[in-house]
């Protein structure tokens, strides 16, 4: 995982690469966990877990809507859409 500016670069299994426009952070207080949502070129969004192992260095998981955690990040992103129109 590599993040510049607003944007982040995945590296996915087969190695290949592709950059997604990061919409903000945000820190679950049920948790405790660090999610990122991200935008592809698609304009589809996505969520990812952002799990840090050592020197910022870390793994992200995607979050799919069978996850527990999906109706709060569900909530997350309406109010930012909320914030974004106004």
């Amino acid at each position: 995982m590599q993040e510049k500016n607003n944007t982040i670069t995945l590296t996915f299994d087969d190695g290949s690469e592709k950059d997604f426009e990061i919409l903000f952070t945000y820190q679950s207080e049920n948790s405790g966990k660090n999610y990122v949502f991200i935008l592809d070129e698609g304009d589809q969004v996505g969520v990812l877990e952002d799990v840090e192992q050592s020197e910022g260095q870390g793994n992200i998981i995607p979050i799919s809507p069978e996850d527990e955690a999906w109706d709060e990040l569900e909530e997350v992103f309406e109010s930012f859409l909320e914030e974004q129109e106004n």
